[in-house]
């Protein structure tokens, strides 16, 4: 995990999939983000967890991988090419927190907050997510969440009861 400590470019990326191969759609994806960014990816386990708002659909896998892309990207940068990962895996419009085949967030982009009509840094609802809080936890306890100014352990602590089901596999 030392490969990014000091770095920063450092970018992490929520995964999860709930249709088809969920495990093998994971693995397409983080191969397109190395194939896309150009860089190396650093992977928390793999969990699986059950669906939040929208709770009748398949429980998923999700993932999180940390990315240190040589070249400097700006957010909405980073988010068109997770949008045209989506697309080349063959994601297709649904209904929001509904089934997907693949769904790639943007959760830290470095130490940034920003807010904008079509993305906000970091991820709104990290803190409620056991299926991102939990793969953080394994690549970056110690990352102090920019906005709330306390690290990824912290919050979990503060959360951990209130979060939904979610395990390593």
């Amino acid at each position: 995990m030392q490969l990014f400590k000091n770095n920063k470019n450092t970018i992490y990326i929520g995964l999860g999939s709930n249709i088809g191969d969920c495990l093998q759609n994971l693995k397409t994806a983080v191969s397109l983000v190395k194939k896309y960014f150009e860089t190396d990816v650093v992977m928390s386990s793999v969990y699986r967890s059950e669906p939040v708002e929208l709770t009748e659909q398949p429980w998923f896998l999700n993932q999180v991988v940390m990315i240190n892309p040589k070249q400097m990207l700006l957010p909405s940068q980073v988010l068109a090419i997770l949008k045209e990962i989506e697309a080349e895996m063959g994601r297709e419009p649904s209904v929001r927190y509904g089934p997907r085949l693949i769904d790639l967030d943007l959760l830290f982009y470095q130490d940034w907050v920003m807010e904008s009509s079509f993305l906000t840094i970091p991820h709104p609802k990290i803190v409620e997510r056991s299926f991102v809080l939990y793969p953080l936890l394994e690549l970056a306890p110690d990352f102090k969440h920019p906005k709330f100014k306390k690290t990824v352990t912290e919050i979990l602590k503060e959360v951990a009861d209130k979060l939904s089901f979610c395990e390593k596999i």
